[in-house]
């Protein structure tokens, strides 16, 4: 791979994700929590990966699922600047952040007493500030 992410996620995406090492497997991740908990980005968003179930890694890992832990890791990425994390967590899991759900809730409640707001509009300007 080429030289787009930091050492170690470079070397965690090779295993997980193009190699598929088992043998590398643990190892692969914990360079993720470490540069994750060093606050990379793009780690967060990987990692989230990692606890998302056999869609976004190969089981053939035996990570632990959970959906609750990988949604707040690429919350966490995108909150930190990953462009990656933004728009593959939104593509492949159709992640969206919990504020744009809330948006989209009002906007709902609102439209039904004949208030129409545009949840684009709402969801454009909380994006904007990412």
């Amino acid at each position: 791979m080429s030289a787009c992410f930091d050492e170690r996620v470079d070397y965690a995406v090779n295993q997980l994700w193009v190699k598929r090492d088992k043998a590398e497997g643990e190892k692969a991740k914990q360079m993720l929590e470490q540069a994750a908990a060093e606050g990379n980005a793009d780690a967060y968003y990987f990692l989230g990966r990692c606890y998302l179930g056999e869609c976004f890694v190969d089981p053939v890992f035996g990570f632990e699922e959970n959906e609750y832990k990988g949604n707040e890791f690429f919350r966490k990425s995108i909150e930190l600047g990953s462009a990656v994390g933004m728009f593959a967590s939104m593509r492949l899991a159709g992640f969206i952040p919990p504020e744009a759900l809330l948006c989209i809730r009002h906007t709902s409640r609102s439209e039904k007493s004949g208030m129409r707001l545009s949840a684009t509009r709402m969801l454009d300007s909380l994006f904007a500030s990412f």
